[in-house]
């Protein structure tokens, strides 16, 4: 049982070098779309088809926006919870009602008939269909797992916070990833400074804070500001805390470090309205 989020953070490096530079990928996962119980290997394999044939669609270029959220829909005549997928690309799909349709030759076809059996594998639903700007989008619907689900702490505004983790211990990202989502937050993840600031590219809305080592949460929260003018940083130390400054020590609680963020997070609408005045 893993959120959809995560995959496609541990992905976003792949994605980035499959995609190249001609490719613009924007990633809007939404903070409180649940987990699905999958065979993570498979739905990584059906991500991947989907974007490399949105990757073959754009020979000459263009945009590829992956999004996730919480849905019902109709299924065996009642209605059903489900995470979505969706992969929309800018560029022309001349047979769209034909993509899914098993073919003997073309790998690109064949990748987007795997890409439905690993779907219905799943008890889940394939569709394409074009969109307004001429392009195509793919959404999968996957079974939303039934466990209760904490209700987020900012969820129900839909202005959720979005955070930025650098650690470089898997473990560690995946427990604070869920444990941050189940909150209301939107946790973005990285290993490194370079996987950052990447992430922090293609993140489209508002980056509120930086969450990393002492020695680079600052540095990382000014170059981020390139893209994020309001980002802030927390800095994780290992000696004392310095005054004034926005810093954690070592070692810390999970629950220790939501109180610090919400904390972070609920005073700067009172900074910048100060600020402005």
């Amino acid at each position: 049982m893993v959120s959809l989020n995560s995959v496609l953070r541990r992905m976003s490096k792949t994605i980035d070098s499959v995609t190249g530079e001609r490719i613009r990928v924007v990633l809007r996962p939404h903070p409180a779309t649940g987990k699905v119980k999958i065979d993570v290997n498979q739905i990584e394999q059906m991500i991947m088809n989907l974007v490399l044939h949105s990757c073959s669609a754009m020979p000459e270029g263009g945009q590829l926006v992956i999004e996730t959220a919480s849905v019902e829909a109709p299924s065996q005549g009642r209605m059903c919870n489900f995470i979505l997928l969706a992969v929309a690309h800018s560029g022309n799909e001349p047979e769209i009602e034909k993509l899914f349709e098993p073919v003997s030759t073309g790998d690109e076809r064949l990748a987007l008939s795997i890409a439905h059996s690993i779907v219905t594998e799943h008890d889940g639903y394939v569709s394409a269909h074009r969109t307004g700007e001429g392009g195509c989008r793919f959404e999968v619907l996957l079974p939303r797992w039934s466990e209760p689900v904490l209700l987020p702490r900012h969820a129900e505004s839909g202005d959720a916070p979005s955070l930025l983790l650098v650690d470089d211990r898997d473990r560690v990202r995946l427990q604070l990833h869920n444990f941050f989502e189940a909150h209301g937050y939107n946790l973005l993840e990285a290993s490194d400074e370079e996987e950052a600031l990447a992430l922090g590219q293609v993140h489209e809305g508002r980056l509120d804070l930086v969450i990393a080592d002492e020695f680079q949460a600052d540095t990382l929260a000014a170059n981020l500001r390139r893209w994020h003018p309001s980002v802030e940083a927390l800095g994780v130390v290992s000696g004392p805390e310095t005054p004034g400054k926005n810093q954690i020590r070592r070692p810390f609680t999970q629950t220790a470090l939501l109180d610090r963020v919400s904390a972070l997070i609920e005073q700067r609408p009172k900074l910048e309205s100060a600020s402005a005045s």
